[in-house]
């Protein structure tokens, strides 16, 4: 009987961890050097998603992997005389890109959505 009830445990751990867990392979360069293309990473579901965190997400049936700058409700402002990055008026990093003149320069972050960058700014 308590083999069975073992078995059973580790069968719902097996599950749980299952649905939870996820392997997803690097696509492309935006994280360099943190991840490199074609890299195999475990994720993990969560709805914990903080400042600094590295994503994995869907949109048009494209797979990304970024990092969290800024979460709901931040404001981030990207200066373009020396292409650095502010959260809520503290400087958190610099951009390489060149070509940011024609980006919107502040963003409020709308409560319950996350601005994301790769680690590699200039192929992002």
């Amino acid at each position: 009987m308590k083999k069975k009830l073992i078995i059973a445990l580790l069968g719902f751990a097996l599950v749980a961890c299952i649905s939870k867990v996820c392997i997803i392979r690097v696509h492309g360069d935006s994280m360099l050097p943190t991840l490199e293309n074609r890299e195999y990473i475990i994720g993990i579901r969560t709805n914990n998603i903080e400042q600094n965190d590295i994503i994995v997400f869907e949109k048009d049936d494209v797979v990304y992997i970024k990092r969290v700058i800024a979460c709901g409700e931040c404001e981030v402002k990207i200066c373009e005389e020396n292409k650095e990055i502010y959260i809520n008026g503290n400087l958190e990093g610099s951009i390489i890109c060149d070509d940011i003149s024609n980006r919107k320069l502040i963003y409020i972050v709308p409560e319950d959505m996350f601005f994301v960058l790769g680690d590699n700014y200039e192929n992002n």
